[in-house]
């Protein structure tokens, strides 16, 4: 019959609120003394010492064997403010036959004097000489400081302990057990379980004792390991015993092992959660230890995948649709609780309880009453039950979004004006093309709509960005046709230089805001961007340039006879079809062919003796360019 004993074991997290806040640098401490005949006496000492404002006194140096030293730095830690700092030091020679020889001693208090960086610090310089025979000469600089802790962990765990083995083939008889976990870091260590159980008789009933934690550490550098220790003794009653302990002669077993398992310094996360060694009655139901930042780390994707998670900086929620975010960096389940307040609120009010649940959450504005279009809304996330106005690392530092409504559904494009020409004209509408969007634009509504191009090696070039509100005062704005059925459209405003290599393309991506919103700068990528609305790509084609040859055909066959030749051939771009030519700048342009419209070569008679200039067009009344 198993026998349940849960005991609820929720450490306070104010215990940790002051851990190791200042630290004290002794800097080229050194320390010399000089007897002739050698030191005696319980009174000889050097003692170097910092009294806290609770006037706890801790000994940084201490020895009663004074010795020649010499220590380019030494660094101590302490929970609270240091106020000051002492030296002393004594020391008596030995005469021949007994102490009655010369003695010498120093001796000297500082106070500390804080500035308004938090930083005090000081020099002493002691010397005390008796006759040449006892010498104290010491020096050193010193420095106190007050430590920002910026690494603060959630902390939880769940543990079952059971004087039963937890393993069927390694049944104990006699059996004591202790077990503890320590948090490490280069500076400090907190340890967060310790516990012992023992069975006097394998037959005797099982009792599992469960302990949970939940609490924030805070530490002033990185987490770096978990260090969990399995101490136990039993009689086996079998022929296997856990890897790494000794059995004596009569059958007792004894295993004291360690295991360290890495805490990663950026995340908090561990790299594995079987922390205890192998064996034991231990059992792990869950442990969970994350990094909470002072920033707000708060992340949105689409994905479980923890390489596609990329902190998420735009503060723009939408009405119509949720937000996904992440609230530790180990994709783990803990207790956390979420809150929320609009602009009209003065208190924070609970979107999410205080209870374990997945690592992620979805907001969403329908679950929020009074969250309307235009408003503003502040969200928080609460790391451990109690007043973050009071301990404010229990949260992150808000979040404030500004609720639009949903853009408008993208439904086509239409109305594309190629390029008629190998060069632009100013004289013709082209470089145009416009989108079709599924609703109007709301007064209270501004839509801002960016253009992108994308080369032939796929890089993402901005263009321009424009609003139907002007971004800058010299910017076009973007204005709407009526299509009926509710639906809208709009012209890009600016002329869209045609597109280059075959696999070139454009497109768009826009976003309703809320008036007086400023847009976000467009990026290359970032997963505000690719969440955008999206058109469809399209090119803006252009013609390729004219180009032809000419050549003598016919030479005058009499004096004064007009009856020269030249041949216009080999004709090529354009649009391919009604070419026309100009003879001598005269204005009048003469069709290839009015017959043939593709016609590409052309003989041009009645030509007097002399040179001729001739300018080529097609049916577009594109002119062939020099290139």
């Amino acid at each position: 019959m198993k026998k349940y004993f849960f005991i609820m074991l929720l450490c306070n997290y104010v215990l940790y609120a002051q851990d190791y806040n200042y630290k004290v640098d002794i800097i080229d401490y050194d320390y010399n003394f000089l007897a002739n005949s050698g030191l005696c006496g319980e009174n000889k000492h050097v003692r170097l010492t910092v009294t806290d404002v609770n006037n706890v006194t801790h000994t940084v140096i201490f020895t009663r064997d004074p010795k020649v030293e010499k220590r380019k730095i030494l660094t101590k830690y302490f929970e609270h403010k240091p106020k000051q700092i002492q030296f002393s030091s004594f020391i008596h020679e030995r005469s021949w036959f007994s102490c009655d020889g010369y003695s010498a001693s120093v001796g000297k208090t500082d106070i500390l004097s804080f500035n308004a960086s938090n930083i005090a610090s000081g020099f002493m310089d002691l010397y005390d000489s008796n006759g040449g025979q006892a010498t104290i000469d010491v020096s050193f600089k010193y420095s106190a400081e007050k430590l920002k802790k910026g690494f603060n962990y959630k902390v939880e765990y769940n543990f079952d302990l059971s004087n039963k083995s937890k393993e069927l083939f390694f049944p104990f008889d006699r059996y004591k057990g202790s077990y503890y976990l320590k948090l490490r870091s280069s500076l400090q260590s907190k340890r967060i379980y310790l516990d012992n159980v023992q069975i006097t008789n394998i037959t005797d009933p099982e009792i599992i004792r469960n302990k949970k934690y939940d609490s924030i550490i805070r530490f002033i550098s990185p987490m770096e390991f978990a260090e969990a220790n399995s101490k136990i003794n039993y009689k086996a009653t079998s022929s296997f015993i856990c890897d790494g302990a000794v059995q004596d002669e009569n059958g007792f077993v004894k295993m004291d092992n360690t295991r360290k398992t890495v805490i990663s310094e950026v995340s908090g996360c561990l790299k594995h959660n079987y922390l205890f060694p192998y064996c034991g009655s231990l059992s792990i139901n869950y442990v969970n230890i994350y990094r909470i930042y002072d920033d707000p780390r708060i992340y949105s994707s689409n994905s479980l995948e923890k390489d596609q998670k990329e902190a998420f900086d735009n503060l723009l929620l939408k009405d119509c649709q949720p937000l996904k975010f992440y609230v530790n960096d180990c994709n783990e389940e803990s207790s956390y609780a979420v809150e929320y307040k609009l602009e009209t609120n003065a208190d924070w009010k609970t979107y999410l309880p205080y209870e374990r649940r997945a690592s992620f959450f979805e907001l969403n504005t329908a679950n929020i009453s009074g969250a309307t279009i235009g408003k503003s809304l502040k969200v928080r996330i609460k790391y451990y039950n109690e007043d973050c106005e009071k301990y404010s690392y229990l949260c992150n530092e808000p979040l404030s979004f500004s609720i639009i409504s949903c853009s408008p559904e993208f439904l086509a494009l239409y109305n594309q004006k190629n390029y008629f020409c190998s060069y632009q004209r100013a004289d013709l509408d082209e470089g145009k093309v416009s989108v079709k969007l599924s609703r109007p634009i709301e007064s209270a509504e501004q839509l801002v709509v960016t253009l992108f191009y994308v080369d032939g090696m796929n890089r993402k070039i901005l263009v321009n960005q424009l609003s139907s509100i002007p971004i800058n005062t010299s910017d076009p704005i973007i204005q709407f046709d009526d299509l009926g059925g509710g639906n809208v459209g709009f012209e890009w405003p600016e002329k869209i230089s045609p597109t280059k290599g075959t696999d070139d393309y454009y497109y768009f991506r826009y976003q309703t805001l809320n008036i007086g919103e400023s847009p976000q700068k467009p990026v290359e990528s970032s997963p505000f961007w690719d969440s955008l609305e999206k058109t469809d790509t399209f090119r803006l084609d252009q013609p390729t340039n004219i180009s032809f040859s000419a050549r003598h055909k016919k030479d005058q066959s009499c004096y004064g006879v007009n009856d020269g030749q030249i041949e216009i051939y080999n004709v090529n771009g354009g649009t391919g079809e009604g070419f026309e030519y100009e003879l001598n700048g005269n204005g009048t342009w003469v069709p290839f062919s009015t017959s043939v419209n593709t016609a590409r070569n052309v003989v041009i008679g009645s030509l007097p003796k002399g040179k001729s200039r001739i300018r080529v067009r097609d049916g577009n009344k594109c002119l062939a360019k020099k290139e």
